[in-house]
């Protein structure tokens, strides 16, 4: 959720295997009927766990293949009223589990340009779940995500 109290998530019940909507907040606890993003945006891949900046001018969101695999991808907008940008895969290298899967997911990104994603490791029983952080660099890409560990 925004601070604007917009909404942006996704489905899977009612259309392919992953659809991404938003909701505009209307009053407290209250918004209008959902609507889907963009066509140019979804593909009948799946598509989900959308997260967007404060200003609702970034918006990240996950592409599942149909070989298991995820891409990120990153579409922009220069206000609200416009219209988002086709939107780009965000390269990330050095998170493929032993069995070669990049099946990941939910992006947080933080004010200072810090991603935090969940990645699954396909490779052990019941696919283990493990936290990364990647920081942004001065080019506005990504480098190598360092798996987190906690004490």
């Amino acid at each position: 959720m925004a601070p604007s109290g917009n909404r942006y998530f996704w489905s899977e019940l009612l259309e392919g295997n992953g659809t991404l909507y938003w909701a505009r907040q209307i009053g407290r606890n209250q918004w209008a009927p959902a609507e889907r993003l963009p066509d140019y945006l979804l593909t009948g891949l799946d598509e989900a766990q959308p997260w967007v900046n404060d200003a609702e001018t970034t918006l990240f969101f996950n592409r599942r293949g149909d070989d298991g695999n995820t891409q990120l991808l990153c579409t922009t907008r220069a206000d609200t009223s416009a219209a988002w940008s086709v939107p780009t895969v965000v390269q990330l290298t050095g998170i493929a589990d032993a069995t070669g899967a990049t099946v990941w997911g939910e992006p947080s990104i933080t004010r200072g340009g810090k991603m935090y994603f969940v990645r699954l490791d396909t490779s052990t029983e019941k696919w283990e779940a493990e936290l990364f952080m990647v920081e942004q660099q001065v080019d506005e890409s990504y480098g190598v995500p360092q798996k987190l560990v906690f004490k």
